[in-house]
């Protein structure tokens, strides 16, 4: 069974063009001995390499950094509860993902809005798309896709009403 550093070592190495273990050696600043043993199964990554690892492949870190405590937990109930932090991080993190393109959306169909009556109001579209992702994260971590889709609601409804009352802001 392959371990998360190995899996990760393999996902670097290949948005590095299928770089060596010399390479993957120099890109994270260790020794050739630790990604050896890397390999072999031996060990983890460091937190500090975890980190770097995850900033190279545009990761999130906190997720690696809890699957990699999971793989070092001593018994079954710690290693349930870090992989259990690292779903929850994910679907977090999925939801942040859905917030962001929303938003991005929104701006768009509001600019849109303003020169084509017919597309109608962005920030309907948003607050559907995040009452679908609040209701898809139900017991990982709704707080966070509640707050984010108020922010959104909250900012998309101005902008609208701004626009609507012809202010420039």
């Amino acid at each position: 069974m392959r371990t998360e550093t190995q899996k990760h070592l393999d996902l670097l190495s290949e948005a590095h063009g299928h770089a060596t273990d010399y390479r993957l050696h120099k890109i994270l600043a260790v020794s050739k001995t630790a990604v050896s043993n890397w390999r072999a199964g031996k060990g983890g990554f460091a937190d500090s390499t975890a980190i770097r690892v995850a900033e190279l492949l545009q990761i999130d870190a906190a997720e690696l950094l809890a699957k990699l405590a999971a793989e070092r937990a001593k018994t079954d109930g710690e290693k349930k509860l870090w992989l259990n932090a690292a779903r929850r991080l994910q679907r977090t993190a999925a939801a942040f993902t859905i917030a962001v393109i929303a938003a991005a959306a929104a701006h768009t169909n509001s600019a849109n809005a303003s020169t084509h009556p017919s597309a109608g109001p962005a920030h309907l579209a948003t607050r559907y798309i995040m009452t679908n992702v609040r209701r898809e994260t139900r017991g990982a971590a709704p707080l966070a896709a509640v707050t984010i889709d108020r922010q959104l609601f909250a900012d998309t409804s101005s902008r609208m009403r701004m626009r609507r009352m012809g202010s420039t802001k």
